[in-house]
């Protein structure tokens, strides 16, 4: 498939916010603004959707099923469900400077960070989660005209980025016949003298597959910027970070929130070359990684064993969830290297699936879209998590004729 430029993406994706993905439109995100001052808004902003909720509040399920907010099992969002490490609370507990703004500089965070993904402090730049590590990206490095390369289906947030900074997303898509891998031939023909920034997510969000690290050196060769999202890398465990001694291109992102349980608190992180981590830190807002979070992130890492302990059990239960999912005739699911599995739908939309799964306390997310046109992902729980998404499958297949 050619590579195209699009405007805006949000339908591919998986962030918080998208369209075109089976999420709920209300009749207030319809309306339309009629304020004067609408017209001096940029106009690659009102080009934007509006955007949609891609999850539920428990609390808003709960009282749409008409069941108790502790009955749901939120499968939805890849959320650890192990929580973050006891060491988080007790910091939490024993904090008494919640007045005070953090360490604008990050020093103590910056140390940590960098010896557990072993790199200089200099190469690290902590930001309010992996997002706004993301956003930053692109403003650094995309001006208006400029163009960037996605692989979809993927991650929303690169082509929300790239829009707002007035760029164009070239959309290369991954190949479907081969479970969405990368297709790096294409990507090479689609580069351009404006081509600015090259995303990879790695392992991919939401196909769960990964790129070879042969597929990410070739794309490092052609000098443009390749940014590779390792958010849920501790679940494949495989990372570019050695590759940043060699690449002054690269660019690893990462986040504290799948593999310790911090994805409440907002804390991300991005390895790069000190010369480029220097000028990223003049994008960064003061006091951007919160007091809470830091206090946090600080915790984690002195705890690592603890939550990689809980990563390998998540590990398991993900091929317990695969295979058992593999036995449902009207799904087709993807084998994966993060903490979800992605399934196509066959026989009945997506979205349909989805709800009669709610109405047992399961909630699941949703994508109905140019690159992935019927699928739900399901995000690994604890086993007994596994057994009720499984019983809430088979429920919601009789009541839809699919068994």
């Amino acid at each position: 498939m050619s590579p195209c430029k699009v405007i805006l993406v949000l339908e591919q994706c998986s962030s918080g916010f998208a369209t075109g993905d089976g999420g709920r439109q209300t009749d207030e995100n319809k309306a339309k603004g009629t304020c004067m001052t609408i017209k001096h808004i940029r106009p690659e902003v009102l080009a934007m959707p509006d955007p949609v909720a891609a999850f539920s509040a428990v609390e808003a399920v709960a009282a749409r099923q008409g069941l108790p907010p502790e009955h749901i099992i939120k499968l939805d969002a890849n959320e650890n469900p192990y929580g973050p490490s006891p060491k988080v609370q007790a910091a939490m507990a024993a904090g008494q400077a919640w007045h005070l703004y953090p360490d604008i500089t990050h020093q103590a965070l910056n140390r940590a960070l960098a010896a557990y993904a072993g790199v200089s402090p200099e190469q690290v730049v902590a930001t309010s989660g992996c997002d706004e590590l993301i956003a930053m990206l692109a403003q650094l490095l995309i001006g208006p005209g400029d163009e960037a390369i996605d692989n979809a289906p993927t991650f929303a947030i690169y082509s929300l980025v790239v829009h707002v900074q007035g760029g164009h997303m070239v959309v290369v898509p991954r190949l479907r016949e081969q479970h969405y891998a990368l297709d790096t031939p294409a990507i090479l023909r689609a580069l351009s003298e404006r081509t600015r920034l090259i995303f990879v997510c790695n392992p991919n969000n939401p196909t769960g597959g990964l790129t070879p690290q042969r597929d990410i050196e070739a794309l490092l060769e052609t000098g443009i910027v390749v940014a590779v999202d390792e958010t849920y890398h501790e679940f494949a465990g495989v990372t570019m970070a050695p590759l940043l001694q060699r690449y002054e291109n690269l660019v690893v992102m990462r986040s504290m929130s799948k593999w310790s349980g911090l994805a409440g608190l907002r804390v991300g992180y991005g390895l790069f070359h000190p010369d480029l981590a220097r000028q990223m830190r003049k994008l960064r807002m003061p006091f951007n990684v919160n007091l809470a979070g830091y206090v946090a992130a600080l915790a984690s890492l002195d705890d690592v064993a603890y939550l990689h302990a809980n990563v390998a059990k998540m590990i398991a239960e993900r091929e317990r969830l695969l295979q058992l999912l593999q036995g449902i005739p009207f799904l087709h699911c993807y084998p994966s290297h993060a903490n979800f599995v992605l399934c196509d739908v066959t026989g009945v939309p997506a979205g349909r699936l989805r709800d009669e799964m709610e109405k047992e306390g399961v909630l699941v997310r949703v994508y109905q879209s140019m690159y992935l046109p019927n699928a739900i992902r399901i995000s690994v729980g604890k086993p007994q998590h596994t057994e009720a998404a499984i019983a809430a499958l088979h429920t919601a297949g009789q009541r839809l004729k699919l068994l």
